[in-house]
């Protein structure tokens, strides 16, 4: 794998304010929402005991709930302070026109009202949303066998309480079916990181203000494969020696 270091001190003393601004936001946004979708795929883990893989679907659910919030809010930065200030308009110019036909179907995705993104912001990701607690005790109500089970641990850690996800997923379920849920989330969150990159690329590539002779090219170890990796719910904590 071939990572590629810029140093930033050419961007603090060419860069206007919004630029910088920008690109701080974009860089944390593009962190946050490239560890949970990390996270999410490498919680996808392949087992026979169904307690591990219903605990398993739990935890691949929770970070589908982070991203839609994620994504919803960091949504509000591309609005703001790169549509907003005007950027876009400098940085297309340098933009491969595939590149700036991404940016608009993501623009295009987040202004339909149909999305999901903001009902699971509102709902689940960030708050718990009281508007749907009518619907979340019903549900509650209609659960039977394994579904209306809790799994206490030994101690606060390892429990599992599969009849509240149990309901909260039948609860979401009314938005789209589940599978459509995941597909259109995760679709999402990686045009989303794509579209940084692109932002990224224009801002500092070929840029005259970024001596491109500074730009070091480094050799990594080649990272592993989400198949190779598997993020267990149920986990024994140790200290590191």
């Amino acid at each position: 794998m071939i990572l590629y270091k810029i140093d930033i001190s050419q961007i603090k003393k060419n860069f206007h304010r919004d630029e910088k601004i920008l690109l701080v936001y974009l860089g944390n946004l593009y962190s946050e929402v490239y560890i949970t979708l990390n996270s999410y795929m490498c919680s996808d883990t392949r087992t026979d005991n169904s307690i591990i893989e219903r605990a398993q679907f739990c935890q691949r659910l929770y970070f589908l709930e982070t991203l839609a919030g994620k994504l919803w809010e960091g949504w509000q930065i591309f609005e703001k302070k790169y549509f907003g200030s005007q950027l876009s308009l400098q940085y297309s110019k340098t933009m491969k026109g595939k590149d700036k036909a991404k940016i608009k179907a993501l623009s295009k995705y987040f202004n339909n009202p149909k999305n999901k993104l903001k009902f699971i912001r509102n709902n689940y990701s960030n708050h718990f949303g009281l508007a749907i607690a009518d619907k979340l005790l019903e549900n509650f109500e209609d659960l039977a066998g394994e579904d209306q089970v809790i799994y206490l641990s030994e101690h606060s850690g390892n429990c599992f309480f599969q009849f509240a996800e149990t309901a909260m997923v039948k609860t979401l379920l009314d938005v789209d079916s589940i599978n459509s849920l995941h597909n259109e989330i995760f679709e999402t969150a990686s045009d989303f990181l794509d579209c940084i990159f692109i932002i990224f690329s224009a801002a500092l590539i070929g840029n005259e203000r970024i001596n491109q002779s500074d730009i070091v090219e480094i050799e990594m170890p080649e990272p592993p494969s989400n198949l190779d990796k598997e993020l267990p719910y149920f986990l024994k904590p140790k200290k590191r020696e």
